[in-house]
């Protein structure tokens, strides 16, 4: 049990140093188990199977890992991307708008892909993680439907990127960002239509026969409202006469 917490522990310890080695915590354990089998029964070839299959995981981790690194670090020197945002009279909380991305022309080995997601300044906005793979000479382009919760100004801050391979054991990161991905966008909110309201007098209903500025003595049965352009005097004195 103490050695499987240590291994775990161990494999962690290899992930949070991806920023250097791109290993995610399924290839860190992998290379602990390798090491293990090449190192533990496999010693001085004392199990064949296990000197083998640890000599195999060891060169599966450390192949995907050089090709990580070095594709990461040529994308990352090399890829350029732009946002296209609605126009300024499109814009407006509360509904979907279109989002275009758009990249230099990008080639990938099999079994890997390029992750890429828009990112906001602001908590709350939902954009899409976008895989990229295989091999194409024209540029690449991206849509994405983002939706603001409320008007305001709105600021696309940089596009998160990731190499990643299919397996799942390697992954690189970084960031792009640059006059050609910030935004900054204003957004009003939606116009709202009022339907039509009946007129609706506020002094004279059907029946009445007599104005209300000319009834002064109240009725306990009038329930006429009170004219808008009563003062306060009137209106005391119509709450008096009803009384």
């Amino acid at each position: 049990m103490k050695k499987t917490y240590a291994a775990i522990k161990s494999a962690r310890a290899l992930t949070f140093a991806s920023g250097i080695f791109p290993l995610t915590f399924r290839s860190s354990l992998l290379l602990l188990s390798g090491s293990y089998l090449l190192f533990g029964p496999g010693e001085n070839d004392a199990d064949l199977v296990a000197s083998t299959l640890g000599t195999s995981l060891l060169c599966l981790i450390l192949i995907f890992l050089i090709v990580t690194a070095i594709l990461g670090r040529t994308l990352r020197r090399n890829l350029t991307a732009s946002v296209y945002p609605p126009a300024s009279e499109e814009l407006v909380s509360k509904t979907p708008l279109k989002f275009f991305t758009k990249t230099i022309p990008i080639r990938l080995p099999p079994m890997f892909a390029l992750e890429m997601r828009l990112r906001f300044a602001q908590p709350g906005v939902e954009s899409f993680t976008h895989s990229i793979r295989g091999f194409d000479s024209n540029p690449r382009l991206l849509l994405d439907l983002i939706q603001f919760k409320h008007r305001g100004i709105w600021e696309v801050r940089f596009i998160d990127c990731a190499l990643v391979d299919l397996f799942g054991f390697t992954r690189y990161a970084w960031v792009i960002g640059g006059p050609e991905v910030e935004r900054s966008l204003p957004v009003p909110p939606p116009e709202h239509q009022f339907s039509d309201l009946p007129i609706i007098s506020s002094s004279v209903r059907e029946g009445d026969t007599l104005q209300a500025e000319e009834r002064r003595e109240g009725d306990p049965l009038d329930l006429k409202p009170y004219h808008p352009s009563d003062g306060m005097k009137k209106i005391v004195w119509k709450i008096f006469a009803k009384s």
